[in-house]
């Protein structure tokens, strides 16, 4: 008789546990790209931000020769962090306020160079946990489930897809310059599934020739799941109601 006068609540905590989990996921709320020609330091991508505690990132290839900017800012606050390696940067910003801004560079490139940029909104991040970068094909995930997102540039006018190992496979974006002696710019995410070593390689078309110039990548912790509380919780009642 205890346990059935129980079970409506167990029937509860369980349906609880079930919906908690099913909603705690990091998804991708907007995305834009943008190709300015020949207009180097100054303004860049124009985006609204969509959610409080979310996290924007940008990629960037940067068609010069001294691509590393100095500075990467969007509504004049500055990036939480950036990466770059050859042609390509990518920035991300936390827990920016909700509404427009633009994106500004300054310095590592001339003031005629052109600018293609790639952009991702993030909503589910933990903002409390720590964010891996990689500047190579692979990045090894510090814990299991995490996000990657992943940009990289080629010096020329084809956009790179992900390679077929990759695990790179979700929200793709990108953009070119006109001309096949321009460049581009391709993006996307994925899911890593265990902890460790992820793929996360291209592959560059030609012609006129495979020409790849960076690639950039952060992946970010989902915010928890409560379901290990629900569950603690429902051991807690047991031994409470066995007290009795």
């Amino acid at each position: 008789m205890k346990f059935n006068r129980f079970t409506p609540l167990l029937t509860a905590v369980f349906a609880a546990i079930s919906s908690v989990t099913s909603q705690a996921a990091i998804t991708v709320t907007g995305s834009d790209t943008l190709h300015l020609a020949s207009v180097g330091t100054g303004t860049g991508i124009s985006y609204t931000i969509q959610n409080t505690d979310s996290v924007l990132l940008v990629g960037m290839y940067l068609d010069s020769a001294s691509p590393i900017p100095a500075t990467v800012t969007f509504g004049g606050v500055a990036a939480t962090g950036f990466i770059s390696t050859d042609r390509t940067t990518l920035a991300y910003w936390q827990n920016l306020a909700t509404g427009a801004g633009t994106v500004q560079l300054t310095g590592g490139f001339g003031s005629g160079d052109d600018v293609i940029y790639g952009l991702y909104e993030l909503a589910g991040v933990d903002l409390g946990a720590g964010v891996t970068s990689s500047i190579t094909g692979t990045i090894t995930t510090p814990t299991d489930g995490e996000l990657v997102v992943n940009f990289t540039g080629q010096n020329t006018n084809n956009e790179p897809t992900p390679s077929g190992t990759s695990i790179i496979d979700s929200n793709p974006i990108g953009a070119n310059t006109a001309g096949g002696a321009g460049g581009a710019l391709s993006g996307g995410t994925g899911l890593a599934g265990l902890a460790g070593s992820q793929d996360i390689s291209w592959t560059y078309p030609a012609p006129p020739a495979a020409s790849p110039q960076g690639i950039v990548s952060y992946s970010f912790v989902a915010i928890p799941e409560p379901s290990a509380a629900l569950l603690g919780g429902l051991g807690a009642l047991f031994l409470l109601r066995r007290r009795r």
